[in-house]
């Protein structure tokens, strides 16, 4: 696989964190992080580290791969509807990849998002309350509002994808979200 230094030097700029912070988070050393980013060609980088490095940056899957080798994770999706390639591909290829899936893959992959969903939303308040707590930094606080903006575009995401599989058949509690976003919105900064 394949990065793109300029996509994950802009990545770790929206991100506000520094070179050392990714380095740890990735579970990788400074110099490998500083070479993801400075490298002249694409980068070579080992799948277990991109996914991760995907997750620290709090980018989509496949987002930091160059153009000319975009790697598995942004492939049109093949049997079994796997969440990573579904989140990335495009509609076109998400609607031929659940008209061609069983009705036990669809079912999988909609419990996987629910899975998905229901993990991600419990992150929220860990974030939440870094924002709002006034004894950490500006720059802590601005980083979480961040992360939380992240989520809700990463929820977002996964709620048109959890739409497109169950279709009519369920509906999203817009309300229960309207009202939780209305009651975080100092948080988030809006």
């Amino acid at each position: 696989m394949k990065i793109s230094p300029s996509k994950v030097r802009a990545a770790r700029a929206r991100a506000m964190l520094s070179q050392d912070e990714v380095a740890e988070a990735v579970g990788t050393s400074g110099f490998s992080v500083y070479r993801w980013e400075h490298g002249d060609n694409p980068v070579g980088i080992r799948s277990g580290a991109a996914r991760k490095l995907h997750e620290v940056l709090g980018v989509p899957p496949g987002s930091l791969m160059t153009a000319e080798e975009p790697g598995p994770l942004a492939q049109a999706p093949g049997p079994g509807l796997q969440l990573e390639v579904m989140y990335l591909a495009s509609a076109e290829h998400r609607r031929a990849a659940l008209e061609a899936a069983t009705a036990e893959d669809r079912e999988r992959y909609a419990a996987t998002i629910k899975r998905v969903v229901n993990d991600v939303w419990s992150s929220l308040s860990d974030w939440e309350a870094v924002a709002a707590d006034t004894t950490k930094t500006a720059r802590e606080r601005e980083v979480a509002r961040g992360q939380l903006a992240r989520i809700w575009q990463h929820l977002s995401r996964l709620a048109i994808l959890r739409v497109e599989v169950v279709g009519g058949e369920e509906e999203l509690p817009q309300e229960e979200l309207a009202g939780f976003v209305r009651s975080h919105a100092s948080v988030l900064g809006a």
